[in-house]
């Protein structure tokens, strides 16, 4: 029951030789959860303390909503973080393991430096789950479960999640990554293609 939900978040702390994946489960993830998780993870990225403390994000964060769950947290090869940037390798090392229906969120903060916000990543991708996939008109716009990374407007069109995501609160999001330089993996492939 509920719209299942993943959120997997990748640490790659280069300053440390260090990689972690979090995974969190988040059992009614529909609508304009998600996209809410990363904000507040942008938030604290950015405003930890009300200074700038990279290390401090890296070592402490969690998800902090009681809907949402810790499922695990591990060390990782620098081959899984890359696997996990593309669907089918999230879908492998994360989603398909997890009791998953509506698809998920990926998000990766790469540390190349503790003390300039500048010289690191910080991207975020979402990905239609395997229920999503069976309703014909999002098979037919998005292919198959976690065949390619979907844009904010796109995982937002999805029929689960169209009724609260709407125009003006996508707007806003897209806005907010904009503004702290927040990195869509949609958006990079889709660049990639041209």
């Amino acid at each position: 029951m509920g719209q299942r939900t993943q959120i997997a978040i990748v640490i790659e702390d280069k300053v440390n030789k260090k990689n972690t994946l979090k995974v969190y489960h988040d059992q009614w993830g529909l609508g304009r959860r998600m996209y809410l998780v990363l904000m507040s993870l942008a938030n604290k990225y950015y405003f930890e303390g009300n200074s700038y403390n990279v290390e401090n994000f890296v070592k402490n964060f969690e998800v902090d909503t009681n809907e949402v769950r810790k499922i695990w947290e591990k060390n990782i090869s620098e081959s899984d973080v890359h696997k996990m940037m593309t669907p089918e390798g999230a879908e492998d090392l994360v989603f398909s393991h997890c009791d998953n229906n509506n698809g998920g969120l990926v998000i990766r903060v790469a540390v190349n430096d503790w003390s300039n916000r500048d010289k690191n990543i910080f991207e975020f991708g979402f990905l239609m789950g395997y229920e999503d996939a069976r309703m014909s008109e999002n098979a037919l716009r998005f292919g198959k479960a976690f065949s390619r990374w979907l844009s904010a407007e796109e995982f937002a069109s999805i029929d689960i999640n169209k009724e609260y995501a709407d125009e003006e609160f996508i707007s806003m999001f897209n806005q907010f990554t904009k503004y702290f330089g927040l990195r869509s993996i949609a958006s990079e492939v889709k660049a990639e293609v041209r």
